[in-house]
């Protein structure tokens, strides 16, 4: 029991009280404790009604204990959801975070996902997708792979997968520049390594031209590596 508990019942020792004192009295002392730690959690991390209630039950008190400990933090303006919600938005957005991840990390906290509509606009999305592209690879050119792995990177940051392709296809690299970065020498290297047996059979050709293809390589350097690895047979 807390000292201010003790000093609002005014008990002492060797008191006598009712069976009706004694329950109020221990219900009392169920609200005192629940509200102690309600206080503890609050002054150690951000915390939403809701999880607040939920770490509440967990703990395994009532309804009643629960509404009470979250009125009392109301009063003394330690829960603000809606404050809450909007630091989140404004630090995702501040981490080149998509709507989808802002929102998955709103929910994950119980916090209302309704504040969304006010920092993500799809009219503004791609935008902010090529303020986070640049972020991360600033002025680099991609190839394929690389292409294939930042739009999967950007989507993983809660953006939508259209703008994220459209916004890296314009970083991408020349054919030209592509064919000199990831040339048939490289290829070939990879196809001796898949294919020691060579490539003699139109079988083998066929699924060395699909392997080389989902690694990105450009059809006429598949086809110029192609003709190396059956020449080198």
């Amino acid at each position: 029991m807390s000292q201010d508990l003790l000093v609002k019942t005014g008990l002492y020792t060797g008191q006598e009280i009712s069976k009706e004192e004694k329950k109020q009295l221990e219900d009392s002392v169920i609200s005192d404790s629940a509200l102690s730690y309600a206080l503890n959690r609050l002054g150690q991390v951000m915390t939403s009604e809701k999880k607040l209630r939920d770490k509440l039950k967990e703990k395994g008190y009532g309804e009643d204990v629960i509404d009470h400990v979250i009125a009392k933090c109301h009063e003394f303006c330690l829960l603000n959801d809606e404050a809450m919600a909007h630091s989140v938005c404004e630090n995702a957005l501040s981490g080149n975070r998509g709507r989808g991840w802002t929102e998955r990390k709103l929910r994950d906290r119980g916090l209302s996902t309704t504040v969304l509509d006010q920092y993500y606009d799809p009219e503004d999305e791609e935008q902010q997708v090529r303020e986070a592209l640049t972020a991360m690879i600033g002025e680099q050119e991609l190839d394929r792979r690389q292409q294939a792995k930042m739009v999967s990177k950007l989507v993983r940051r809660g953006f939508s997968p259209a703008p994220s392709r459209s916004v890296v296809e314009a970083c991408a690299l020349s054919e030209e520049d592509e064919a000199l970065a990831h040339g048939p020498e490289e290829a070939v290297a990879l196809l001796k390594i898949k294919y020691p047996q060579g490539l003699a059979k139109a079988a083998d050709r066929q699924k060395a031209y699909a392997l080389l293809a989902r690694r990105g390589y450009l059809s006429a350097v598949i086809s110029r590596a192609l003709t190396i690895a059956q020449q080198d047979t």
